[in-house]
């Protein structure tokens, strides 16, 4: 029997004792896979720069690898003001004034969602 095929086994057993588990069970075991998945990107991530560092050694170079961040990334407007579509808002940070003005006037926050 090949790996894939084992792996896809214990993948269903798992699965079936999944079933019996209450809900608290489930999330407590669902945050413990998330932490193992990060751990094991992280050395993923560990193991490609020192790759990366192996072949640029090889061949008489340096790299220098600064992992993007987040940070500064331009998030896509999730509502607009339909009367000055100039006026729109991501969803995060505090409501826009234009938004809350429209909220106060019975509108809901539905009605300025982006299509």
């Amino acid at each position: 029997m090949s790996n894939t095929t084992d792996n896809k086994a214990t993948l269903a057993k798992l699965t079936e004792s999944f079933k019996n588990l209450s809900l608290t069970e489930l999330t407590d075991l669902l945050a413990m896979l998330q932490e193992e998945i990060s751990k094991k990107q992280e050395q993923n991530l560990k193991q490609k720069i020192a790759e990366i560092h192996s072949i640029a050694a090889s061949i008489g170079v340096t790299v220098e690898i600064h992992p993007q961040s987040g940070e500064g990334k331009k998030v896509p407007p999730k509502y607009i003001n339909f009367d000055n579509p100039h006026e729109t808002w991501s969803g995060r940070g505090n409501e826009p004034r234009w938004l809350v003005d429209k909220l106060k006037d019975g509108h809901k926050k539905e009605d300025f969602l982006v299509s």
